[in-house]
């Protein structure tokens, strides 16, 4: 889970987030949301052995550790709710 307190269009936004991980065969992302086309070129699947040593700023903080448990098969990893402030 995530707070993330930033500045969006001249006023100041406080978001919750929160994750899930679930598995599915195939699945092709697709932005249908005109604000979230906006401000991403791209998705973009990750390896999980590149998302520790990624310079881009992943979120949740970690991300590399919670996906590492995940495809392991190992219980997840208690995570404290991130807090940011940009």
């Amino acid at each position: 889970m995530r707070q993330h307190t930033f500045n969006w269009e001249g006023r100041r936004v406080c978001q919750f987030e929160r994750y899930f991980a679930i598995h599915v065969e195939k699945f092709v992302p697709q932005m249908s949301d005109p604000i979230e086309s906006a401000v991403l070129d791209r998705f973009r699947w990750w390896p999980v052995s590149e998302l520790a040593s990624s310079s881009e700023r992943l979120t949740p903080l970690a991300l590399a550790q919670l996906a590492t448990c995940y495809v392991e098969g190992r219980a997840s990893v208690a995570v404290e709710v991130e807090v940011l402030f940009d």
